[in-house]
């Protein structure tokens, strides 16, 4: 992961070393920028995705919850102890239905 953040860092820096010639070319006021404000950035950024990775991904906080993902666990467990994937039916794919 350390070095997917320093490949997204170096992109991010590119850009706005891109953006900030053009801008230079066209007789505009480039964006000031300093080492500490590109830290604080990328760090905003990199915040702001594993906020939006930790609400994206399934948190089981109530006992519901903990109690249906246990129940969802098992029945993945015994359908790959099964050996095959099987439709909401019960009939197992692959296996001359005429469906596929």
């Amino acid at each position: 992961m350390k070095e997917k953040s320093k490949a997204i860092a170096n992109i991010i820096i590119a850009l706005v070393l891109f953006i900030n010639s053009l801008l230079t070319a066209a007789g505009k006021s480039p964006i000031p920028i300093d080492e500490d404000s590109v830290a604080v950035t990328i760090s905003s950024i990199i915040a702001a995705a594993d906020i939006i990775f930790v609400w994206w991904k399934n948190q089981n906080i109530t006992p519901e919850a903990q109690t249906a993902q246990k129940i969802a666990d098992q029945l993945k467990a015994d359908r790959d102890e099964i050996g095959g994937e099987t439709d909401p039916l019960g009939d197992e794919r692959g296996k001359d239905n005429e469906w596929e």
